[in-house]
């Protein structure tokens, strides 16, 4: 096996390969021997050269790279302390000339011409796992722990819950210098107190601790490493196991991060059992709903076939809905199974709303929970609006000194505009140093050329023009921006952040302001004012909660601002309102789906022997289904099925009689008022038209979507009869997809 983890197994090729570069070594070696004194002396005037021409480089890179500090992690392109520079160690055989310079053409910003290691060869060399894990440590989220957990088990600890434990222990093991922050309870008689400093694990395994006066022994777990090797190995990391973390450990991530995964886990358990609960009722749903008759019939499309409404259909044509009843259609067996359906639903129901109420409570104790076992600085600090303009820091903490000893003020300003100035100058500032480092690059592979060609040359230039136009960007932004600042429109205080020493003082400080009481507000004392500013104070939000451009963003401000966001979302409302009852009229107007194939093989109803539309174009075809709308525009789907002729997507009736009849002469009179078609005593042919219309339709969708879109044209007037049965029918494909 080869030394390189994941390299290939060696082979006769490799082999082969070994002689070659053996017997090429063989012949550099006579070539050694045997070389001339002027030889010798051209070989070192090379060496020379390119030693100078690599010291030259060091000073453009260096030029290149003032400030690293900019960019720590690197730019794309960028020669920084992790990057080898191409005049640093062994030249890999990609550093050529030639495949330099086409990178920088190419605006490509990684060193192709940067050396490689001797042992990689230039190839590619699997990570170990060491390396992975190291990887994966920094780009995820891991519990990361100093020291060491030391377990303790005794059956005193049953009726003890964490904090007990952490109340009893804490004060005898600070008088021994160990400090204690968390433990956590396993089971009814082992707990854990966790993140023990390592040179403090040895004091509490020698010592014990003692709850309710009873001694109980200390066990240090080390982990994969012994004693001797545990504080050498640095922090320990591991993952948050899944079933037993809880929203307190991942509080220590931020309240936010804490409630987002228990929710997850509370969604993930809720449903998985609601699922198992409803496993019953799903199966039956989708049996009901794909029953051939069903589908062919198109009383149900789209998700509205795995419902209780499928259900309903079968029941009501007694179609059998378990699988392990013999007989074929509706018995004694299958009765109860409404019943039970329905009364699982609504249970389902019920239980849902209910866990939904126990989730929002469990939310507010677990913010509580989070709160009271995490500190943060929000713990001890309260946000202040409407202060002074010039408001200073040490004015307004003397002002809040009165509730007790501030620890800092943090002073907001208005920065909304002159933040994306910042971000441009930024992004342009990195630019500008991505095309210095290209520019280096390339005059450092042009100076090895004797004479370089007129392109490098070219190309030379066009690097040198593209920095000088990105400093000049940079220059333009940066002036834009003290422009601004000392316009006096940005950089005025907005409010304040003040930092006390206890959360007590913050207390006192939010009691006396009654954050959120406008009464409070109006009639503030003059002691609680500064400079005459009444000031709202409440508690402050978490420092990652803080959108810092929207400082200045408080009082009648935010209400518009709010006001506009409500407008906006209601019109929204009101739009997609109007569009459902767009959608939902468009399409009651249609006719309902007819099951065209049976009345046409019993010859019940043989819509082209009606209004014949085979080999029939131009006006022609336009007359006869002018005629087909006007008869079917008499009746809709409620009238055809109340005098049975269309009865859940089957045709019922019997239009034989109309099959060749020549159509009235007039179909209206002259007061506009329908003459009754084929036959005035009924409205069997008004609701054949309508079943014809569908079928027609139906077979007609792809071309008319083409007429839609202009790839075909009109001429034989189908658009005009399908357009609107086209756009229903897309409307509800978009709305009810057909599950696969």
């Amino acid at each position: 096996m080869s030394d390189v983890e994941g390299a290939a197994p060696y082979d006769d090729g490799e082999d082969r390969r070994e002689k070659k570069k053996k017997k090429s070594k063989d012949k550099d070696k006579d070539k050694k021997k045997h070389r001339t004194p002027e030889e010798k002396e051209a070989r070192r005037a090379r060496k020379a050269a390119k030693a100078a021409a690599s010291a030259d480089l060091d000073g453009i890179i260096s030029d290149a790279n003032l400030d690293d500090d900019a960019n720590e992690a690197g730019t794309p392109g960028r020669v920084t302390e992790s990057t080898n520079s191409p005049a640093a160690g062994v030249k890999s055989p990609a550093a050529k000339p030639k495949a330099a310079w086409g990178d920088v053409e190419k605006g490509s910003g990684s060193l192709r011409g940067a050396s490689k290691s001797k042992t990689t060869d230039g190839g590619y060399v699997k990570p170990g796992r060491t390396e992975a894990a190291a990887h994966a440590r920094t780009v995820n989220v891991f519990r990361q722990k100093m020291g060491v957990d030391v377990h303790i088990k005794s059956d005193v600890l049953e009726p003890y819950d964490e904090d007990d434990i952490l109340s009893q222990i804490y004060n005898e093991c600070e008088r021994r210098g160990i400090i204690v922050t968390r433990v956590t309870k396993r089971s009814k008689h082992h707990a854990v107190i966790e993140d023990v400093a390592f040179s403090m694990a040895d004091d509490l395994e020698a010592m014990g601790v003692h709850v309710n006066k009873v001694r109980i022994d200390c066990v240090p777990d080390y982990g994969e490493f012994d004693k001797s090797q545990r504080d050498a190995a640095g922090p320990n990391y591991e993952p948050f196991p899944y079933w037993a973390t809880g929203p307190k450990e991942l509080g220590e991530l931020s309240v936010g991060i804490g409630l987002y995964f228990q929710s997850l886990l509370w969604g993930q358990r809720v449903m998985l059992g609601m699922f198992l609960l409803g496993f019953f009722t799903v199966m039956t749903y989708v049996k009901s709903g794909m029953l051939d008759e069903q589908v062919k019939g198109g009383e149900l499309t789209g998700l509205a076939i795995p419902t209780l409404g499928s259900v309903a259909w079968a029941h009501e044509n007694e179609f059998r809905l378990l699988w392990f009843v013999t007989n074929s259609t509706w018995d004694g067996d299958d009765r109860s199974v409404m019943m039970g359906i329905s009364f699982l639903e609504c249970l389902l129901a019920v239980i849902f709303i209910v866990l939904v109420g126990w989730l929002s409570t469990e939310q507010k104790q677990t913010i509580e929970n989070i709160d009271v076992s995490n500190i943060s600085l929000q713990d001890y600090a309260v946000k202040v609006d409407y202060i002074p303009r010039d408001a200073d820091p040490k004015e307004i903490g003397t002002h809040f000194a009165r509730f007790g000893k501030v620890n800092q003020v943090v002073i907001g300003t208005d920065i909304d505009g002159v933040l994306g100035l910042h971000r441009k100058r930024a992004a342009a500032e990195r630019a500008a140093e991505t095309a210095e480092v290209r520019l280096a690059k390339a005059e450092y592979y042009a100076q090895k050329k004797e004479n370089p060609s007129e392109a490098v040359q070219k190309g030379l230039a066009k690097l040198r023009e593209r920095v000088v136009k990105l400093d000049d960007k940079v220059s333009k932004i940066m002036a834009t921006i003290d422009q601004e600042m000392s316009s006096g429109s940005h950089g005025r205080s907005t409010s304040a952040f003040v930092t006390y020493e206890t959360e007590t003082a913050k207390a006192k400080c939010v009691g006396l302001y009654k954050p959120g009481n406008l009464y409070a507000w109006f009639f503030r004392p003059k002691k609680l004012r500064f400079k005459g500013h009444r000031m709202w104070v409440h508690v402050a939000p978490e420092g990652s909660d803080v959108i810092w451009e929207n400082l200045d963003v408080i009082g009648l401000n935010a209400l518009v601002r709010r006001a506009f966001a409500w407008l906006a979302m209601i019109i929204v409302l009101c739009v997609t309102a109007a569009a459902v009852v767009y959608t939902k009229s468009l399409q009651n107007s249609l006719p309902p789906s007819i099951s065209c194939e049976t009345p046409k093989l019993d010859g019940s109803l043989v819509c082209d022997k009606i209004w014949t539309t085979t080999g029939v174009t131009g006006q022609a075809s336009k007359d006869v289904l002018a005629n087909l709308l006007q008869f079917s525009e008499q009746v809709d789907a409620t009238v055809c099925l109340r005098e049975e002729y269309v009865v859940r997507g089957q045709w019922k009736g019997n239009a034989t009689a109309y099959q060749g009849a020549a159509s009235p002469a007039a179909l209206y009179d002259a007061n506009g008022a329908w003459t009754g078609g084929f036959d005035a005593s009924t409205l069997q042919d008004e609701c054949a038209a309508m079943a014809c219309f569908d079928c027609v339709c139906k077979d007609k969708v792809m071309d008319v979507a083409m007429m839609y879109v202009g790839l075909a044209s009109d001429v034989d007037g189908y658009k005009a009869l399908c357009g609107d049965y086209v756009e229903g029918k897309m409307i509800e494909a978009g709305g009810s997809p057909v599950p696969p």
